[in-house]
Formats: C-alpha cells, sequence, structure tokens
C-alpha cells in the first residue's frame, strides 16, 4: 500500500481544502494510506514571519521522513507559501521546500492550483526603454522562479507537477520545467448530475453563479447582460465571501448594479437598458446541501471568469454537475476543457453583448440545452474523484 503526505489547507471553507479532502477519499479508494499534514488558511499565515514559515515546513519534511512515507503531495497556490510578505518570498519558501525534500530523497508531488508567473517572456524592448514597473517586478520574479523551482523538476530529481489543463502545462513547460516532470490530471468531479428540466421561457429564468465571491469571476460582465435581457431574467450569485477576502465583495456587486441602473435613466436610456438592481440575489456561504436546492431553482449556469493564469476551477465543476446547461468565457483553462468533452457554450471574455446573445440562444433551443447537459454527465463520469 502506498503511503502518502499531503500537505495541504484542511478542515476549513477554502476550495484547496475541499479539493484535497475529495482527492483523499479517492485515493483511499484505489489502495493508497493518506495523512493531511495540514498548513493554516493565508488569514492565519499573514502575521507569520519567516522563521515560522521554515519551522512550519521542516515539521512537514521532518515528518515525511520520520514515518518513511512513499510519497508527498503537496497543494499549491502562491498565497500558501506568501503570507503577509510579496510574491518572491513565496517562491523561495516553496523553494526550499523542494530542496530539502529532495536532500532527503522524497518523492515529491506537486499540484498547482494556478500556473506560474509568467513573467514576461516577451521582447518588447519599448517597455524596457519606458522602464516599466510591471515589467521589472516580472522579470525578477521569473529569475527566482528560475532560481528557486526549476531545478528540481528536471529528470534527474524525483518532482513531478500535476496540472489540469494541458494550457497550463504548457506554461510550466515554458517557464522552465521539463515536460517529462509535467503532468495534466483533470479537475475531480463531484458524483452529482442532478435532473435536465427544459428551459421554460415564459417562466422566471433564472442564472446562477457558483463560488466564493471573487472579481475575477466576471460578475460585472454578468449584470452588463442581465441589462439586456428581459425582466423574467435573474441572476442569483450563488455563494459567500472567502474567508481571505476584504470583505467588500457584496457591496461591489451590488454598488455596480446600482450605478449602472442610475447611468441608463440619467442618459435617458431606459427603454434600450432594464434595471437590473432588483434581479440580483447573493445568497452568501452555501452547504453542499443548500447549493443542490439552488441548483435546482436555477435554469442556467454562468462561469465568466475573467482571468486568463488558471489551471482549474471546483467551482466550475459544481456548474457542471448541475444538470442544467453551463455557459462560460473563453479563458484558455475552459477551451481546453471544452475540446475534448465539449460540455460548454463559450463566449468572448468580458463580452456582455455576446453573453447575453449566447444566454438568450440557449434558453429559446432546447436541443443545444440537452446537448450540453448530455455532454457535461459524461465529462462528470471519465473525470470523477
Amino acid at each position: 500500500m502506498l503511503k502518502i503526505l499531503k500537505l495541504t489547507t484542511h478542515n476549513c471553507t477554502c476550495g484547496i481544502a475541499t479539493y484535497s479532502d475529495n482527492l483523499a477519499n479517492g485515493l483511499s479508494l484505489n489502495d493508497c494510506d493518506v495523512d493531511i499534514h495540514p498548513i493554516p488558511e493565508r488569514k492565519d499565515l499573514l502575521e507569520y514571519t519567516d522563521d515560522q514559515f521554515i519551522e512550519l515546513l521542516d515539521q512537514f519534511i521532518n515528518k515525511a521522513i520520520r514515518l518513511k512515507y512513499t510519497a508527498v503531495h503537496i497543494q499549491h497556490e502562491y498565497g500558501l507559501f506568501m503570507g503577509g510578505d510579496e510574491m518572491s518570498e513565496s517562491i523561495i519558501r516553496f523553494g526550499y521546500l523542494l530542496r530539502k525534500l529532495n536532500e532527503a530523497k522524497i518523492k515529491t508531488v506537486v499540484t498547482f492550483h494556478t500556473g506560474p508567473e509568467i513573467f514576461y517572456e516577451d521582447s518588447d524592448m519599448w517597455r524596457v526603454i519606458k522602464r516599466d514597473w510591471e515589467f521589472i517586478i516580472d522579470r525578477m520574479l521569473s529569475r527566482i522562479w528560475n532560481r528557486e523551482v526549476v531545478p528540481w523538476f528536471q529528470p534527474e530529481h524525483d518532482c513531478t507537477a500535476i496540472v489540469h489543463v494541458d494550457i497550463t502545462r504548457t506554461n510550466m513547460i515554458n517557464s522552465g520545467l521539463h515536460p517529462d516532470q509535467v503532468t495534466v490530471i483533470p479537475h475531480g468531479v463531484l458524483d452529482r448530475q442532478l435532473e435536465f428540466k427544459p428551459i421554460d421561457i415564459n417562466e422566471t429564468v433564472n442564472m446562477s453563479i457558483f463560488g466564493f465571491i471573487s472579481s475575477y469571476k466576471g460578475y460585472h460582465t454578468a449584470i452588463r447582460a442581465l441589462q439586456l435581457l428581459p425582466m423574467n431574467y435573474t441572476l442569483t450569485c450563488m455563494g459567500g465571501r472567502h474567508p481571505n477576502s476584504e470583505g467588500s465583495e457584496y457591496s461591489d456587486i451590488l454598488a455596480f448594479a446600482a450605478d449602472l441602473d442610475r447611468s441608463t435613466l440619467e442618459h435617458r436610456l431606459s427603454k434600450l437598458y432594464i434595471p437590473v438592481y432588483d434581479r440580483i440575489r447573493i445568497t452568501g456561504f452555501l452547504s453542499e446541501e443548500e447549493a443542490d436546492v439552488e441548483h435546482e431553482k436555477t435554469q442556467l449556469c454562468l462561469v465568466p471568469y475573467e482571468t486568463k493564469n488558471f489551471s482549474g476551477s471546483g467551482a466550475l465543476t459544481w456548474s457542471i454537475t448541475s444538470g442544467k446547461p453551463v455557459i462560460a468565457s473563453n479563458i484558455p483553462a475552459f477551451v481546453n476543457i471544452n475540446k475534448e468533452h465539449a460540455c460548454m457554450h463559450l463566449f468572448n471574455k468580458s463580452d456582455h453583448h455576446e453573453l447575453a446573445w449566447s444566454i438568450k440562444h440557449i434558453v429559446e433551443n432546447v436541443n443545444k440545452q440537452k446537448t450540453l447537459v448530455d455532454a457535461a454527465n459524461k465529462y462528470t463520469q471519465e473525470c470523477s474523484w
């Protein structure tokens, strides 16, 4: 039996913790003995000194050596190694962990939940001449990544990177990791398939965005699209603030909707655009049972994400298993998934006009709804934990 020690957040409201728990359960069904060495949530790491971080990592390393685990599995997100410091410190601490595990000859597997910060590799000399600050910072981070992380993901070391989509693998290789050390394993999907029901265009059409409320998830794009849709279309934000958030997420959404309504009235555009503020609902954090209830009330799932530096999404898997058609932005990770599974209707990122058109196109086409849900169910079966 394989003995695996995982470094991850645990027993907290966190997407990585949920991912790790589901994976641990799946591995335990396949002749693996999995132990979890918990790392505190990012909000609890903010006051950690560098010495405290090193002590935390040394405890994990020493446990792996003392109890002779077959392998260690690290869940990597930059924030988990950053605390209240800069990105550079996160990369350096992660590199320290890799170096110590290699010195101890411990097989190491790392799941990267965010792709590498690829750090402008283009030769845009004009930006250099302008001494663009972002360019300078990214070049510095690239050098630190090359020094601290890249050397351990080479054939002479027993260290493997796991990513969820092909585009992230390409980015990893471009950042310096050896192709043989980077493996694509799709993000696991819950064993959850809610019943498909055709959308009735004459009833309320409730659209939902699932997951922690975060700015990169495209709420403003969805709200702008909602303004172009009839009054019987509504939007439910199925989720609450992330534990590491600053606390303004709800007001950002609602204030944007109110300002949009006010702007259309001031410019006498109310005949073209329909008010949205009263058609938006935010649920707050949901348990799994509550999420099922909310998805039963949903006719259409939206995933209008705007970030490109993205390896996989647990929130996306909830939408895919909802029994409802999914409309998502064409960010690289989603394009990768759709190439093989065609389980989402994709629209151009941030384009609210195309999103509104896509919504009406799906709502008015029952065959398209059924095709998307059937493909999603197949994806669920192939990528279960």
